[in-house]
């Protein structure tokens, strides 16, 4: 017999407000989430990436020798002096010039680019006329043999230490070397010491030689780095 009895639809499940308003506030954590872990992953693929860059370019076949010179220079023509009024009323004086050096290569043994050569020295000197104290730069250019030749700067202080005027100093010197113009990959890097002729000018150094032995002392200056 054929039942007339109705089936009942399936209960319906009702969810509270309060849990889908729950499951709502949900959705822009989850995306944050997301966002999140994808700039993690990002930031390490870019992290491991600049390592790798790094170490490529700081990949070489080293080489580094002891090197020594002295050197000797004489003044082309008069130097320049200009004289200002410095911080506190001090009086300054600017002093520049160009020497004829000679370089003879002192080194302990023979470097793969010899340093002996002729060339010039230019220099700018700013020096205070109260305390004989003074610093500047010196422009660096030597010629040697076989097309070998270096060029660079020099910061430079300098002291007054007798009232003939005489002066010492000690400077830096970062030069690179050529080869018939071209680059080596080599350079010159040099604590030098020197002393200037307060009569004639002239200029005789050395670096990488005898500790100590022009007895010139650790001349340092704080400056503003202006000059007259």
């Amino acid at each position: 017999m054929k039942s007339n009895r109705r089936l009942s639809p399936p209960p319906v499940v009702m969810i509270p407000r309060s849990a889908r308003a729950k499951e709502r506030n949900l959705e822009p954590e989850r995306g944050q989430l997301v966002k999140r872990a994808s700039i993690i992953v990002l930031s390490s693929v870019l992290l491991f990436t600049l390592a790798g860059v790094a170490f490529a370019t700081t990949a070489g076949t080293p080489d580094v020798q002891i090197a020594s010179a002295t050197f000797t220079a004489s003044p082309k023509g008069t130097p320049t002096m200009t004289t200002c009024m410095g911080v506190g009323g001090v009086t300054y004086q600017k002093v520049v010039g160009t020497w004829k050096a000679t370089i003879t290569d002192t080194s302990p043994i023979p470097l793969p680019f010899g340093l002996s050569g002729t060339g010039t020295i230019k220099g700018t000197l700013t020096i205070s006329t109260a305390l004989g104290t003074g610093n500047g730069t010196l422009t660096v250019k030597i010629t040697g043999s076989g097309g070998v030749a270096y060029k660079g700067t020099a910061p430079v202080v300098s002291q007054v230490v007798n009232q003939q005027n005489d002066v010492q100093g000690r400077g830096f010197l970062n030069a690179n070397i050529t080869k018939n113009s071209n680059s080596t990959g080599y350079a010159v890097k040099a604590n030098f010491e020197f002393a200037v002729s307060g009569t004639t000018g002239a200029i005789a150094g050395q670096f990488g030689s005898t500790a100590g032995s022009q007895a010139t002392l650790d001349y340092s200056t704080e400056t503003n780095n202006q000059t007259c």
